[in-house]
């Protein structure tokens, strides 16, 4: 490691006791050691689940142009279906574009299970989203 000026910091290991599994002792080297506070440091990282909220104008927004793609989406497969019979439309397989939109169609609602969180929905409603959120991406490929 190097500090600021340049110069360089080195590690140095200092034993301070050792422990005995077998026996179950602890022999202390140096009794000086005293841990801050009432009980020793935690010798692992502490995990502490908290949900994340989505800002609501964001979502709202996300929604709205969801929604505006969806419609889109819908005019084309609209399209497709009404004008099947078309030479063009006939080239182009029409029921593999059905499939396509449907499929553009269903990853645009995982937005909607994507956005919702606690702020939307109950706890028990939270854990069966989290499941069938992936499941229907899944799906969707």
């Amino acid at each position: 490691m190097v500090t600021d000026t340049g110069g360089r910091l080195a590690c140095i290991e200092v034993k301070v006791g050792e422990y005995n599994a077998i026996a179950d002792i602890l022999d202390l080297q140096n009794n000086s050691i005293r841990f801050q506070g009432v009980e020793p440091p935690k010798d692992r990282t502490f995990v502490r689940l908290q949900r994340r909220h989505i800002n609501v104008p964001l979502y709202s927004i996300l929604s709205t142009i969801t929604i505006l793609g969806m419609l889109m989406a819908g005019a084309f497969l609209f399209f497709n279906i009404k004008n099947r019979n078309h030479r063009l439309i006939k080239m182009s397989s029409p029921y593999m574009n059905n499939l396509i939109i449907l499929g553009g169609m269903l990853s645009y609602a995982s937005i909607f299970l994507f956005g919702l969180d606690g702020g939307f929905v109950s706890d028990k409603e939270f854990e069966t989203l989290c499941t069938v959120s992936p499941l229907k991406t899944f799906i969707n490929l």
